[in-house]
């Protein structure tokens, strides 16, 4: 027997038209008037969720195989034991093709990333942290990336720079509000990036979208129009492999066709087909190839559709929403580091760092992009540890907005966050100078005034976040503003 989605509020019949006609196809022009309607199921906080009649499932090709990641933190993995790893994995799962049936195998019985250490017969997890490699001879310490965390409103969009080329990895952003339209600020910062860079030629070399929430992926209807090319060219595209006809599944989807019919490449990160604790990578996920320091870019996570299928109510209930099932990358530019969760919530994060317990080194960074927009499901102090960040990024909207999707109406970022950055025993590393900022206690409260010490920093309270990260692992933090 199949579990329903607990928890999720059904819309009337009306609504759901609405949103298929307003979302289902992101290449529809969206003007002020003419916003996603509300989704069909939605949880406690009003975000969409799956359910009954809305569930996703794996695209029909999913694109470039993932290989073994390499990143520059943690054991490394040789692509011998990677390929024998991927055999196993295709044995014990019984899936010599590439997409069985959902049902084919029992969820509890997939094979979990934390055992590669004793298949790999390597020593057990010491708690030990290594460097990352010293940077190349030539190199120079001065050479840079840059991370442009966009202000979208209440969303997150950010643009990596590198000296080789650009990376997307989200759109945005505020949807539901009259204060902004985060996928059309999204583009409009993207299209004045391309401006002052001509060389540049306003091309994109791998876009992520790290799962299907509409403040995640709300600039592809700009990105790819119904009619006429893309916006921009676009080489590659990574998604977390999910797919639908309705709702941001079928955003998702669509963005996915209308890259791939340009010529695109695509990759989908699932979890079931990942086979070791250093993650994932291929030629489309990192097709940077810089002279001198070469970024490296690792996926962990994704989707986890046959969760959804499970008999087991409370792992149903864990994965509804489509947060648990981000794409999470890793970026690394000589010693600097970058992770972007996307929006993993607690239990999630709770399954991935057991996931990847073997390898806890590969979470070390020192720039997080705070997960979930501040939220107090996003942060724990368990996470902290796991990824002890020097830097954090916060992208969510300002106050001045209150409609649905606004900072305002999801209380982001929440109070109880901000403290847990900020106060042992797990805390952002770098300091900053005191400023006076503001958070939230719960939904639809007043913002109250906090007191930031740490190096946080967030696009709804200073604009626009540019963070310029050098190969010898210094970074500097401004606002485009």
């Amino acid at each position: 027997m199949r579990v329903d989605i607990p928890f999720s509020i059904r819309l009337p019949g009306s609504a759901l038209m609405a949103l298929v006609a307003s979302i289902a196809m992101p290449g529809a022009a969206q003007t002020p008037t003419d916003r996603p309607a509300p989704p069909a199921f939605v949880d406690e906080q009003g975000e969409e969720v799956f359910g009954p009649g809305y569930l996703p499932d794996s695209p029909d090709d999913a694109g470039e195989p993932l290989r073994v990641g390499r990143p520059t933190a943690g054991f490394q993995v040789s692509p011998a034991a990677g390929t024998r790893l991927q055999a196993e994995l295709a044995e014990a799962a019984g899936q010599q093709a590439r997409r069985p049936a959902f049902d084919a195998f029992p969820i509890a019985d997939l094979p979990l990333r934390r055992s590669v250490r004793r298949s790999l017969d390597l020593p057990p997890w010491n708690g030990s942290r290594r460097a990352a490699p010293p940077v190349p001879a030539g190199a120079g310490v001065r050479q840079e990336m840059r991370v442009h965390f966009v202000y979208v409103g209440q969303g997150a969009g950010a643009i990596l720079e590198f000296p080789c080329g650009v990376a997307v990895t989200d759109t945005g952003g505020e949807f539901g509000s009259k204060a902004s339209d985060g996928g059309q600020l999204f583009v409009d910062y993207l299209d004045r990036f391309f401006a002052a860079r001509p060389a540049l030629n306003r091309t994109i070399d791998v876009l992520f979208t790290s799962h299907p929430h509409m403040d995640h992926l709300y600039g592809l209807s700009r990105i790819f129009p119904r009619v006429g090319p893309p916006r921009y060219t676009v080489r590659n595209i990574v998604d977390n492999g999910q797919t639908g006809t309705t709702g941001s599944l079928g955003a998702q989807r669509e963005a996915r066709a209308a890259a791939r019919a340009a010529g695109a490449g695509y990759s989908a990160v699932e979890l079931r087909n990942q086979v070791t604790a250093t993650g994932s990578t291929n030629k489309v996920i990192d097709p940077f190839r810089c002279t001198g320091v070469d970024p490296v870019i690792t996926a962990f996570w994704g989707s986890r559709n046959e969760a959804l299928r499970s008999d087991t109510q409370a792992l149903v209930r864990q994965y509804r929403t489509p947060n648990n099932h981000s794409l999470v990358l890793r970026v690394d530019f000589g010693k600097a580091s970058f992770l972007f969760p996307g929006d993993l919530q607690k239990e999630g994060a709770t399954d991935l760092m057991a996931e990847y317990a073997d390898n806890q080194a590969a979470f070390d960074v020192d720039v997080l992009q705070v997960s979930h927009h501040g939220a107090d499901n996003g942060t724990s102090d368990a996470l902290l540890r796991f990824t002890s960040p020097k830097i954090a990024i916060i992208s969510m909207g300002d106050r001045s907005a209150t409609g649905r999707g606004s900072a305002f109406d999801h209380g982001h970022p929440r109070i109880s966050a901000i403290r847990m950055m900020q106060e042992a025993p797990a805390i952002v590393s770098q300091s900053r100078p005191r400023r006076i900022y503001w958070a939230a206690d719960k939904q639809e409260a007043p913002f109250r005034k906090v007191a930031i010490t740490r190096a946080i920093h967030a696009t709804g309270w200073e604009g626009t976040l540019v963070v310029t990260a050098r190969t010898d692992g210094t970074y500097a933090v401004a606002s485009a503003r």
